[in-house]
């Protein structure tokens, strides 16, 4: 009896999993670009290194027939973790992983991909801020988390700008867009910062 239970259980379960793998993949922005990225130059360093080291993205990536799952997993990680602070940290995690991931897949020459990989990462790195505002309301400590957001921003500034030697013309103005989202994390964590009295990194970027 037990095992049937849990048979019916596991079976449950999969397919639940398998559809909202299917409506991730479905509600997933696409992008169509038809230009060919440009050839590189190994010789290329970029102007500013930010001092922080964005996460593995992992073995699995957007390319993968089994990323839709590791989709599913990550709002269901999300969804269940209540801390504003936690939260903020896994929203931090997760956008620095899709951008690895998606530096990856420009080199790949898989810009469209890459592109929407790109947006929603930025979109998560907006949330981790704003998560950090209602840590804040509820009288939470978020001065390691604000130092963290802040120099996050500022390594998102600093990969975007590289994507667009891997980039084609057609999709640089969506790039160019995303960009929007770290400028605006780090003016936000700058001003808590500011705020709480403690120096904020300094902006190497011109604005």
């Amino acid at each position: 009896m037990i095992s049937r239970v849990a048979l019916i259980t596991a079976t449950l379960i999969l397919g639940v999993a398998v559809l909202l793998a299917s409506v991730v993949k479905a509600s997933a922005i696409e992008y169509n670009f038809d230009q060919k990225p440009p050839s590189q130059d190994s010789s290329y360093k970029p102007p500013v290194d930010i001092a922080y080291n964005l996460a593995y993205p992992g073995a699995i990536l957007p390319d993968n027939l089994l990323w839709p799952f590791k989709v599913v997993r990550d709002k269901m990680w999300l969804g269940l973790t209540f801390n504003p602070v936690r939260k903020s940290e896994l929203l931090l995690l997760m956008a620095d992983k899709r951008l690895a991931a998606s530096e990856i897949l420009f080199k790949k020459g898989k810009s469209s991909l890459a592109t929407s990989v790109l947006t929603k990462a930025e979109k998560y790195l907006d949330q981790a801020a704003e998560e950090e505002r209602i840590a804040v309301a509820q009288k939470k400590d978020t001065s390691v988390l604000l130092g963290k957001i802040s120099m996050s921003s500022l390594k998102h500034r600093q990969v975007i700008d590289e994507l667009m030697a891997y980039a084609p013309e057609d999709a640089k103005p969506r790039i160019i867009e995303t960009q929007n989202y770290s400028k605006n994390a780090f003016t936000q964590v700058r001003n808590r910062l500011l705020e709480i009295g403690v120096v904020a990194p300094k902006n190497p970027f011109n604005n």
